[in-house]
């Protein structure tokens, strides 16, 4: 398949197989996560994947991707298809921003 060459770590919750996540054998970066449907959703399950795409680097050589898209993974036509502008690492936050709100 398009993964051919890659190297694919497969994601497990309580030893139960719940997705793929396919590396580039070359730049070790994300490529691909397969996801299997949920059967409360599809009944014939089959599966998705969301592609990482136009990997750049965001500060320190930190490469992160710029484009993702969520794919259809039997035809690969996408679906979704998310484009972002930047990144912010590490930003300043204020003492207060995971405090649960005030009940009034």
């Amino acid at each position: 398949g398009e993964d051919r060459g890659d190297a694919a770590v497969q994601i497990t919750a309580d030893g139960t197989p719940v997705g793929r996540l396919i590396l580039d054998a070359s730049a070790h970066l994300p490529v691909r996560l397969v996801v299997p449907y949920l059967r409360s959703i599809r009944t014939d399950g089959g599966e998705y994947a969301i592609s990482f795409h136009e990997d750049r680097d965001v500060g320190n050589g930190v490469l992160l991707p710029h484009r993702i898209t969520r794919d259809k993974s039997s035809t690969s036509n996408v679906v979704i298809q998310w484009m972002i502008r930047a990144y912010q690492i590490n930003p300043e936050l204020a003492p207060t921003t995971f405090e649960p709100p005030k009940r009034k």
